[in-house]
């Protein structure tokens, strides 16, 4: 039987430690060289590796804290308002068109905000199907960023302009302000779109929303955000308290609410059990005071009930007399209770000889237990 040969492998060894240097060496001179040639692809294909690409996010927040900022759109807002905004979307829009960088930072503060306010009916309109067009079909991806939608529909196509609105609305799911007006021509629609909106907001919910300001022909919004802690009349008058507050009725989780006098006892009545979270009252008196106390009365079941904020229609110093104590009285009752700081205020239109009132009850004093 032949004899097995012993194999020397120490030279093989040797070779093949000597075979992977090599390779290990050829490999850093492939990757080196790569290198250089991706270097020279960059430069000749214009691949900009300094500047603004490389500029950090600390650094972008720091341009954006320099534009202007445009504020949350309530009953106040108006054409200076609008114009901050549209002044603040072209100059990121600007930016986000520098370069990706810029682009992946600033594109999602351009699409984070609906707003339209023009006047013209068909071009506005259009303008808000557009908008609405692109977050939610031609890049779906920025639904996502949405916070404010701010719109006034004007009187042209309204309820297809209002269906659309209506499914977006869902898609948005950081969605936490809105202002949604809608015009006509009394002429022709006395009661306005007040039905058709209603329909198209009854099939869906939208818990997101957390403030809303709405005009009489959009109340059938209200109802469909459950969640609501703020919810606003634009259109506070004489004849539409009730109105709004049937509108806002399942809203129980209100926690800034605005009413008028011009209501009966029984609504009044209902206020403190429909929204017993309300924090802040908006009250809009259209008669003496001395003509209603029992429904102001009802008002000192808020228990949570904090800023009491009062506008009035008539300018006697004896109305205001009254109205006052009976506020400071209220919150004093209501402070006893929490010990919370309270504030009042009362204003009117066109007061040049009666003063308005500030009054702050500063929160109590706790007295700590002492030790023996």
């Amino acid at each position: 039987m032949p004899r097995r040969q012993h194999r020397d492998y120490s030279f093989e060894s040797e070779d093949n430690e000597d075979e992977t240097r090599s390779l290990g060496l050829s490999k850093r001179r492939r990757i080196k060289h790569h290198s250089r040639h991706s270097s020279v692809q960059a430069e000749q294909h214009g691949i900009n590796t300094a500047g603004l690409p490389t500029f950090p996010d600390e650094l972008l927040f720091e341009i954006l804290s320099h534009l202007p900022t445009a504020p949350m759109p309530n009953a106040g807002y108006g054409p200076l308002d609008a114009e901050c905004h549209i002044v603040r979307q072209q100059s990121l829009l600007t930016l986000s068109l520098t370069c990706s960088n810029l682009r992946r930072f600033f594109r999602p503060y351009v699409w984070n905000r609906i707003e339209i306010i023009s006047s013209k009916g068909r071009t506005s309109n259009l303008e808000l199907l557009r908008q609405l067009e692109v977050v939610t079909v031609r890049d779906p991806s920025l639904a996502q960023y949405v916070e404010v939608v701010n719109v006034h529909v004007r009187d042209y196509s309204v309820v297809p302009v209002v269906e659309e609105l209506a499914r977006c609305i869902a898609i948005f799911p950081n969605l936490h302000s809105v202002k949604l007006q809608i015009s006509f021509n009394p002429a022709e629609r006395p009661f306005g779109y007040r039905s058709e909106v209603s329909k198209i907001f009854s099939s869906r919910s939208y818990p997101q929303i957390r403030s809303i300001f709405v005009s009489k022909s959009a109340y059938g919004l209200l109802a469909s955000c459950p969640e609501v802690l703020e919810a606003r009349n634009l259109e506070v008058g004489r004849l539409d308290g009730w109105h709004f507050l049937r509108a806002i009725s399942s809203c129980h989780r209100l926690e800034n609410l605005e009413i008028a006098s011009n209501m009966s006892l029984q609504k009044f009545q209902e206020i403190p059990s429909n929204f017993p979270k309300v924090r802040t009252l908006v009250l809009h008196l259209f008669r003496s005071p001395h003509d209603f106390s029992e429904e102001l009365e009802c008002l000192s079941n808020l228990k949570h009930l904090s800023h009491l904020m009062i506008r009035a229609e008539w300018h006697t110093a004896e109305a205001r007399t009254y109205i006052v104590d009976w506020a400071k009285a209220l919150l004093l009752d209501l402070q006893r209770a929490d010990g919370e700081e309270k504030y009042l205020q009362l204003t009117g239109q066109d007061w040049p000889k009666i003063e308005e009132v500030d009054i702050i009850l500063p929160a109590l004093k706790t007295i700590s237990p002492i030790n023996n």
